[in-house]
């Protein structure tokens, strides 16, 4: 078991973002606070200036606009985090189950690619026949190496040669 201790994987682009996120939710937040207040200020002092009413409530707006934006973007961090999260665990175990497999043998394919290549020809054979391409002398003749060939893809046994000739 290696003894150096793990490099630490530091995303910056996730990083930016969640501070980003906050920034914009923190300074929302300030400009909704300072908006309200100017209102508040506004109303209780009994002004008339229809302009500083405007821009109180233009602050409050937009205060309140970068506060659902930082919102958003917190929730866009958080669902990034958890999917960089899970797809770093689904790596791990990806890579700790292929460690734990052997190889499989060549030779194993090398079978399988010849019985599938008989099979092919089995199917290509049923085929002709059903086209009706082949005349009765050529299926006559081609019957028994059929029976010979659907018994060796059976399994080879002996019987199942033995009843693939009976049907002949």
């Amino acid at each position: 078991m290696p003894t150096t201790p793990r490099r630490l994987a530091l995303n910056l682009p996730l990083l930016v973002l969640w501070i980003a996120a906050v920034g914009v939710a923190a300074v929302g937040y300030w400009l909704v606070q300072r908006g309200n207040a100017a209102q508040a200020e506004f109303y209780t002092a009994g002004g008339t200036d229809p302009l500083e009413l405007l821009s109180a409530q233009s602050t409050t707006t937009m205060g309140g606009l970068l506060l659902a934006a930082g919102v958003v973007g917190l929730l866009l961090a958080l669902a990034t985090h958890a999917r960089a999260r899970s797809a770093a665990i689904l790596a791990a175990n990806t890579v700790a189950d292929a460690a734990t497999h052997e190889p499989v043998a060549s030779e194993d394919f090398d079978d399988l690619d010849d019985r599938l290549d008989e099979g092919d020809v089995l199917a290509e054979r049923d085929r002709a026949d059903a086209d009706g391409e082949a005349t009765d002398a050529d299926a006559d003749a081609a019957e028994p190496q059929r029976a010979r060939d659907e018994a060796e893809l059976e399994g080879g046994s002996e019987t199942a040669r033995e009843t693939a000739a009976n049907r002949v």
